[in-house]
């Protein structure tokens, strides 16, 4: 089982006007990277004795601005370890990372609006080091948590270890493997913790509420229960980059309906990636799941897996809200499956707010 998701800040009014909801909230929004074309020529040259390539990026239906584009890497060029990437039209150099593995990828950000219907062209080269870009993602392990911020600017919190209740009558509340805060570009903190009406909602997590395993009812929602548990297990991999940052963790789902002999359910992993983007920040999150020994049976729920828990502040009447693709709020929206959803609200006096795309 999979799931993806690209979190940025709160989605404005610019849209494309054929998807533009009737609501508007001022600034801007990362782009989707849908249908994006992308066309390979190999090109000889002399300097490097060997094929560059050819890189055309065509923008499809939509304006792009700060979009993400992945290419793999052919075997001939897959043993270089550092590249460079110029745009053909005007000969400036672009941030491009390389990711290793099976599959080599570069990644880079489509900077300036690529325009709906318009392509660009760039040249990739091997090159003998990185460039320097003017800032980039940094990922840092402070022995207790992953914090990951963008030209200085705080983006996120991976705790790993656990963190206490602040109501020490309350210790089943204590929670690993889970991200707060989340900050906005303003450096306000969006997310939040061990709120007063919901103790066990923790920033942004993934746990599944119904279900069986073993002929039990595991509950890795309630954690006053003691049905289930989830904990930050390990880190894979972390580290920062001149566009982007990431770190890759295991967590461990545990059935405890007998909390002496608590019994490993699931193991998760998720990978994180932050984007080299300051004016709003913009990430994906991918969870994977996998079955440790027998099956989980996830049964039916009126609610799913992936859960943020807003600020406190918008739970006051007229403080926040949240809006979907389709144009629907909190009065209309529950229990719909739109393609994206904006959680927003009133932060000392300034909107802010956290974009989902499914």
């Amino acid at each position: 089982m999979e799931q993806c998701h690209s979190v940025g800040e709160s989605l404005r009014d610019s849209l494309p006007v054929s998807e533009r909801p009737a609501y508007n909230l001022s600034g801007t929004m990362p782009r989707l990277l849908v249908n994006l074309a992308v066309l390979f020529v190999l090109v000889a040259t002399a300097q490097f004795a060997r094929a560059d390539v050819d890189i055309q990026v065509f923008a499809g239906k939509h304006d792009r601005t700060g979009t993400p584009v992945s290419v793999k890497l052919s075997r001939s060029l897959a043993q270089y370890r550092h590249f460079a990437l110029t745009r053909i039209d005007n000969d400036k150099n672009v941030p491009v990372q390389v990711t290793s593995g099976k599959t080599p990828q570069i990644t880079w950000l489509i900077g300036e609006t690529l325009s709906a219907g318009q392509s660009r062209r760039y040249r990739l080269s091997p090159a003998e080091k990185p460039a320097k870009p003017s800032h980039g993602v940094e990922v840092k392990d402070d022995g207790k948590s992953l914090r990951i911020s963008v030209a200085g600017k705080p983006v996120l919190v991976y705790n790993t270890a656990v963190v206490r209740s602040p109501n020490r009558k309350e210790a089943y509340y204590d929670r690993s493997g889970y991200i707060h805060p989340l900050y906005n570009p303003r450096g306000q903190i969006v997310t939040d913790d061990f709120a007063p009406d919901h103790p066990h909602q923790h920033g942004m997590m993934f746990p599944w509420t119904n279900t069986s395993f073993e002929g039990r009812a595991v509950n890795f929602w309630d954690q006053q229960k003691g049905k289930g548990k989830i904990a930050h297990g390990s880190i894979k991999a972390s580290g920062g980059g001149s566009v982007f940052g990431e770190f890759i963790v295991r967590l461990n789902h545990f059935d405890t309906t007998n909390p002496d002999k608590p019994k490993p359910v699931l193991s998760e992993i998720w990978q994180m990636r932050v984007y080299n983007l300051a004016d709003y920040f913009l990430f994906d999150l991918k969870s994977k799941q996998e079955c440790v020994g027998n099956p989980l049976q996830i049964e039916k729920y009126h609610y799913g897996g992936f859960a943020i828990r807003g600020h406190r502040n918008w739970l006051t009447p007229g403080q926040g809200d949240f809006l979907t693709s389709e144009g629907k709020t909190r009065k209309d929206g529950n229990h719909t499956r739109p393609r994206w959803v904006d959680i927003h609200g009133n932060i000392d006096g300034a909107m802010a707010g956290v974009t989902i795309f499914c």
